[in-house]
């Protein structure tokens, strides 16, 4: 009953992730909208469901019953999804800036609210680790963790300030008019697909590669990295 419960946390997270977004959309462009974004909300629930359940690092994650290795591999493709993404949010300001000026505010603000979220994040989360591990100096094994958690904990809040910054433009029916819609959603984007491919980079093994060997070797790299 427990794996299952576990199972069942990411379809409902997507259902109930869904359900906000169609109540919003249907406020701000109509209430025909809301039905498309069930739907698709619908069959994402359902795919999580189905992968939650196999036997793989993926199945694991989503399921949520990670042993120790998916744990950290997760938590390092966190990370790299909160570096690329704050990079986006960096270079993006700085186009925006460059090219519309300060007085399209429009164009800017979501890339520089991600910048103050994430660095404040960032540095929140990894207080504990000191202020030269922080700023990429020599660190132990526990402040190198330290600092993976805090890039994976920005990573998720500009995610986050991102995913509301989209929730609010739908309501206020602002998203044919603000360009600070598709920037939210390049953060999204930036963000989910360097998570993904952080899985793969870090050693996230599907239903077909369960070779013993992958395991220890990914172990003694970990073991001995920092």
């Amino acid at each position: 009953m427990k794996s299952i419960r576990g199972r069942l946390r990411a379809p409902i997270a997507m259902l109930a992730s869904g359900a906000v977004l169609a109540v919003v959309g249907g406020i701000g462009q109509g209430w025909g909208a809301a039905v498309g974004v069930m739907v698709v909300a619908i069959a994402a629930a359902v795919f999580y469901y189905g992968v939650g359940g196999r036997d793989s690092d993926y199945g694991a994650l989503i399921g949520d019953r990670a042993d120790e290795r998916q744990a950290l591999i997760k938590t390092e493709a966190e990370a790299l999804s909160g570096t690329a993404t704050y990079a986006a949010a960096v270079i993006g300001a700085v186009v925006a800036l460059a090219l519309r000026g300060p007085g399209h505010w429009g164009s800017y603000w979501p890339f520089g609210l991600a910048v103050v979220v994430g660095t404040v994040s960032y540095w929140w989360r990894g207080r504990d680790s000191g202020f030269g591990a922080l700023i990429g100096g020599r660190a132990d094994e526990r402040q190198a963790l330290i600092r993976t958690q805090a890039l994976a904990r920005s990573g998720a809040a500009m995610i986050a300030a991102a995913v509301i910054g989209v929730l609010i433009v739908i309501a206020l029916g602002f998203d044919r008019h603000l360009a600070s819609y598709w920037s939210c959603q390049l953060l999204i984007i930036v963000g989910a697909v360097s998570y993904l491919a952080g899985l793969r980079i870090y050693g996230a093994r599907g239903a077909h590669e369960d070779d013993p060997a992958t395991v220890t070797t990914w172990t003694n790299a970990h073991r001995h990295r920092y």
